[in-house]
């Protein structure tokens, strides 16, 4: 769902404040708590504010399909993103959640933390597609074949490395080898050769 742009916020049109908790996005949220289709919500520029942060948060401790989520340029402040947290905190599918332009700043200790939940929650989903889905992926079949070229190109460097010392030990060992006839030779009472 894209509604990006589109001035939903916690005020009707007129300024006047709306009956309901957060409006339109109070709406929107309630009835994407029960979803099992939509994968991805963006209401970046909406200035949803905290009473929009609060629906959002709602909707995510129940909803286990959205992925992406997008609240760019919404006024959310450091009260929304600990409520973020929060949700993020209960919620195992969302794995991206974008809040550029926000009152709240990247180097929040919130925004840090909800990074770090959103980088678990995408590990644990490429974990479960692997395991669900073993003939896709494609990575594992590589990896080996890379070990081994990888593996073939040491062994060369090493015994091109080990070339010149295996080339003078076997002159020594032909030079011992030849002294070795000589004296053998010698002890018959042959000729030398």
């Amino acid at each position: 769902i894209w509604l990006t742009n589109n001035e939903i916020s916690d005020e009707s049109s007129d300024g006047i404040a709306k009956t309901t908790s957060a409006g339109a996005v109070g709406y929107l949220m309630s009835a994407l708590e029960g979803n099992r289709t939509v994968l991805e919500v963006y209401l970046g520029g909406n200035k949803i504010g905290t009473k929009g942060v609060a629906s959002v948060c709602n909707m995510l401790r129940v909803n286990s399909v959205i992925t992406d989520l997008g609240l760019e340029d919404n006024e959310i402040c450091d009260d929304g993103a600990r409520m973020l947290l929060d949700a993020v905190g209960q919620n195992t599918t969302l794995q991206t959640l974008k809040m550029t332009g926000n009152v709240v700043g990247n180097d929040s200790p919130h925004i840090k933390s909800i990074n770090e939940l959103l980088k678990r929650n995408r590990e644990v989903a490429k974990l479960l597609f692997e395991a669900e889905h073993p003939e896709l992926v494609t990575h594992k079949l590589r990896r080996p074949e890379k070990e081994k070229e990888k593996e073939r190109k040491r062994t060369s460097r090493s015994s091109r490395s080990r070339g010149g010392e295996g080339r003078k030990d076997g002159d020594r060992r032909r030079r011992r080898g030849g002294e070795q006839r000589r004296s053998d030779s010698k002890r018959e009472g042959r000729p030398s050769s």
